[in-house]
């Protein structure tokens, strides 16, 4: 018999981590940052959505520089142990805070201009992301 690989085709890999314990006090200042205001009404995006950081650039603040330090050497061990790239040196764009209440939900959408996106959830109650691909 002839012999024949397969290769994965259009893989997405997905990795869970677990943070320092030095970071362990990283919920509590992340929920110190400033928020939208939280619109009231039965049919406002707030009530379906939640709310989220007035900056959308909280790693940029010097409190959570550690922080963005550990979260950009993570992606860039992923980039190179996991997606098999070489030299590769990786920069946070955006980086913001989500707040969601019982019964929220985070719609479906694209990071459009992102080669690796990340999440940090401080919270062990947490509904599981889903991933849809068209």
């Amino acid at each position: 018999m002839s012999h024949f690989d397969v290769l994965p085709l259009f893989p997405t890999p997905v990795s869970i981590c677990t943070l320092d314990d030095k970071f362990s006090g990283m919920g509590e200042l992340l929920q110190k940052v400033e928020l939208h205001e939280r619109a009231k009404g039965k049919e406002s995006a707030y009530e379906k959505r939640g709310t989220f950081s007035k900056d959308r650039y909280i790693l940029n603040q010097d409190i959570f520089a550690e922080f963005k330090q550990e979260l950009t050497g993570l992606c860039e061990y992923f980039a190179t142990n996991i997606m098999g790239l070489a030299d590769i040196e990786l920069g946070i764009t955006q980086s913001w805070v989500n707040v969601k209440d019982t019964g929220q939900k985070h719609e479906p959408h694209r990071h459009a201009n992102s080669f690796i996106s990340a999440v940090y959830y401080w919270q062990d109650d947490i509904v599981p992301m889903t991933f849809h691909r068209d």
